[in-house]
């Protein structure tokens, strides 16, 4: 009843304006002109209905502030960065904190000599970190998912070397083959802090060298020689003189979610 009583009004208002404007278009016209600019005005204007903020839970683990403040004083803190760095791109340094993590921890399935591969983008520290996650029988790390990624602070812009903080939330599943189980199959779910430097004014690589497969001076394929250099180069990289490097690695929370791999266990 009201919608058809609105559409009543709706119509009989359109036949009054077209009567004005065809018998008083003097008139008419104007007020067409009006009543159609409101119509756009009504359609276009923002809905505050729509807006909405959320808090990311990563931040709210690592002490972070979150919300859009805290996402618009890290891209302000990019555009600064660009400044030094006119190749940086967040979506290509987003991409090579997902390549990192997985084969950080990837590696960590395979014991300290595959950890230590990584040692041009891993503190020793960083590599300790994760190794002492390690239950002595573990097998092999896999299904290693990032579910967010959450840039929380950025730091150092005004000095030689920068610091930046980054939040994870991912689930992996660690083997770890015992009597009785031969799988020995859990899977995690996991909240980690790493804080990463590179030097300033270095220039940013291209998408093909940003996914922590390569050494950050020459771009060879990892591999190290009997002294921990770079095979092809003789670089032994402890810094971020080159390319992000991993100071440390906090694992905030990890919770045992069971297994998740085989086919008859629900998605968590």
């Amino acid at each position: 009843y009201h919608a058809g009583g609105a559409g009543a009004i709706v119509y009989l208002l359109v036949r009054f304006l077209l009567w004005l404007t065809i018998e008083h278009p003097v008139i008419g016209i104007p007020v067409d002109i009006i009543v159609i600019a409101l119509v756009i005005f009504w359609f276009v204007k923002p809905s505050k209905k729509s807006v909405s903020v959320t808090s990311s839970p990563i931040m709210a683990a690592a002490g972070g502030a979150g919300g859009p403040a805290q996402q618009m004083d890290v891209e302000r803190a990019f555009n600064q960065l660009r400044r030094f760095d006119p190749k940086f791109s967040e979506i290509i340094f987003t991409d090579f904190c997902y390549a990192l993590y997985g084969r950080a921890h990837d590696a960590r399935g395979h014991g300290a000599p595959a950890l230590d591969l990584l040692s041009p983008y891993l503190s020793e520290a960083s590599r300790d970190s994760l190794a002492q996650l390690n239950p002595s029988n573990l097998k092999a790390v896999q299904g290693i998912i990032v579910g967010a990624i959450q840039v929380i602070d950025v730091r150092g812009l005004a000095t030689p070397t920068i610091e930046i903080s980054i939040g994870f939330e991912a689930n992996y599943t660690e083997f770890t083959p015992r009597e009785g189980d031969p799988r020995g199959e859990m899977s995690y779910y996991v909240r980690e802090r790493w804080e990463l430097e590179r030097k300033r004014d270095v220039l940013s690589p291209g998408p093909e060298q940003a996914t922590a497969l390569h050494c950050p001076r020459c771009g060879a394929p990892l591999q190290k020689d009997t002294v921990g250099a770079c095979a092809f180069c003789g670089t032994k990289i402890d810094s971020g003189e080159f390319q992000w490097y991993v100071l440390s690695i906090t694992t905030l929370s990890r919770e045992a979610k069971g297994p998740l791999l085989t086919s008859d266990v629900p998605e968590v």
